[in-house]
């Protein structure tokens, strides 16, 4: 079959270059090298980026230009490819100038479809060789690579990729897309030094004053320095960090770092390493902080049978299709609103559903559910679930939220929503709603649409007894005389203690069905 891919924005006509006929042209082996591809991953939506080895040659006649051979013989399989045509394919790359690499229209022998091969340039390419004969536009439009420690590297979407229908002649005047979103394309030389640091938010200190994070240096890196800064003030910060001017920890290895906890707020991770004496490149991550809680308890893990995206009957004929899942996601409960809950990443990379898919992981995405009131429960409108399946934003409403929220909604009011069975119910530690009753929006198959989802009537978040303080529906369970019931003490946190054993702070006290926030003193 042929495979339909995302047709990004920018249409860019890329020439083979003319800078040295085949013939006057010889190369030769210059070792092994590494090849980070971003051509099938901006269409095919991946998550993950292997490097592979690849035999790197350069010219004779012009050095600093590169053929990285055969790139795609060892790189894995991600969309059922009948693999590499036979032969010597390869990417030819001009660094020739460090700061002014290209990539030259190159066919790369990888098959992706029937009779489908991808072929690969680059934007400064089109603009140097094949239009302006100058660096003005490019220089101006930052889609020039640069050659620096040996890894050849591009800014986003500067690159371009096609599908060539090898059942028709080839042209030199091949339309391509734009590639790359993220400038995750890359070429490590033979002998180039690793220079690659990462670094992940692991959680807090048992006292919650500091946050752990966990750093990994390449070999080649010298030092390191580690901030974690406010993402308003985040633009200027590597300056900052090198000058001293913005605290930061100091590390010569790989491990785990602590840094000041301040505040829940959104941030950005710095890693500055340093090569020869030098500060290089900084990785940076965005990501949301959120320890606190005073606002939101952790109320541990429920399970979740997702039938927001896999259970929407009318979508299918547009080939929307996913499998159902059920799966484990965190749970947070609002401490002064029990039963109002939100669902942590419920969509994020622990998800089988949505597993190898793009994730935005600058902040946490929430579905919030109010289940305050266990026989009217309410999905609210969700206008991001972080991530990218190749349809656009994602969003998610319950009908019943809708009557109550949605002025432009056919059904208004309380009255309509009971009437019409749209309201969810929490019944034995389970969250649940009626069929049809959810709704769903895909930006990509109509921005202003509402398409009903749980079709099945199977969707569910169901937690283990006690993880919630919100009280159950009084139509299914027994009831309680709070005035009998003996007082339960919980801390913000969720654990509960004894109440010959409290000491001064808040709790929350559940007594049979009531249940409310107490400060001792």
């Amino acid at each position: 079959m042929k495979f339909t891919r995302i047709v990004l924005p920018v249409l860019a006509a890329a020439l083979i270059s003319p800078t040295a006929s085949a013939a006057e042209e010889t190369w030769k082996s210059i070792g092994t090298g590494l090849f980070r591809e971003n051509f099938l991953h901006s269409w095919y939506i991946y998550s993950d980026f292997p490097e592979v080895e690849v035999e790197v040659m350069e010219s004779e006649q012009t050095p600093g230009r590169y053929r990285i051979m055969n790139p795609y013989a060892n790189y894995p399989d991600y969309i059922g490819s009948p693999g590499c045509q036979e032969g010597d394919w390869y990417i030819t790359v001009d660094a020739s100038d460090p700061v002014h690499c290209y990539i030259e229209t190159s066919k790369t022998g990888y098959i992706a479809g029937e009779n489908q091969m991808l072929v690969v340039g680059s934007v400064a390419d089109d603009y140097y060789n094949n239009r302006y004969g100058n660096w003005e536009l490019a220089d101006k439009e930052n889609v020039c690579g640069k050659l620096v420690d040996g890894s050849i590297t591009f800014p986003p979407m500067s690159l371009l990729g096609s599908l060539w229908d090898l059942s028709e002649p080839w042209s030199d005047d091949i339309i391509s897309v734009r590639c790359d979103q993220k400038g995750m394309f890359r070429i490590k030389l033979p002998g180039a030094p690793n220079l690659d640091v990462v670094g992940n938010l692991m959680g807090i200190s048992d006292d919650n004053t500091q946050l752990n994070f966990e750093v990994a240096l390449g070999k080649s890196v010298e030092k390191a320095r580690v901030a974690l800064v406010e993402r308003d003030n985040a633009e200027s910060a590597v300056e900052g960090i090198v000058n001293g001017t913005i605290q930061s920890v100091e590390i010569s290895e790989s491990g785990v770092v602590a840094v000041p906890y301040t505040g829940d707020g959104f941030y950005t991770l710095f890693v500055v390493p340093y090569y020869e004496g030098t500060p290089r490149e900084a990785f940076k991550r965005d990501m949301e902080i959120a320890f606190d809680t005073s606002v939101w308890r952790k109320a541990g893990t429920a399970t979740y049978k997702e039938r927001l995206i896999s259970d929407c009957g009318e979508l299918i004929p547009y080939g929307f299709v996913y499998n159902k899942y059920d799966y484990d996601v965190e749970g947070e409960e609002n401490v002064e609103r029990p039963g109002y809950i939100r669902l942590v990443d419920a969509y994020g990379p622990a998800s089988p559903l949505t597993a190898g898919y793009k994730y935005d992981e600058s902040r946490r995405w929430y579905i919030y559910i109010d289940a305050s009131n266990p026989d009217e429960v309410v999905l609210e409108h969700a206008a991001g679930l972080g991530v990218d399946m190749s349809y656009g934003s994602m969003e998610v409403w319950s009908k019943a939220d809708r009557c109550l929220n949605d002025p432009n909604y056919f059904f208004q009011g309380r009255e309509e929503a009971i009437k019409q069975g749209f309201f969810g119910r929490f019944l034995n530690d389970e969250i649940t709603f009626p069929k049809g009753s959810l709704c769903f929006k895909v930006a990509n198959i109509n921005p202003t649409g509402w398409y009903e989802t749980n079709s099945s009537g199977e969707f569910s978040v169901k937690f283990t007894p006690g993880q919630i303080y919100g009280q159950q529906s009084g139509i299914e369970s027994v009831a309680v005389d709070s005035t009998d019931a003996p007082a339960e003490y919980f801390r913000i946190d969720g654990t509960q203690v004894s109440a010959d054993r409290l000491v001064p702070g808040v709790y929350i006290v559940r007594q049979g069905k009531n249940v409310s926030k107490t400060i001792i003193r």
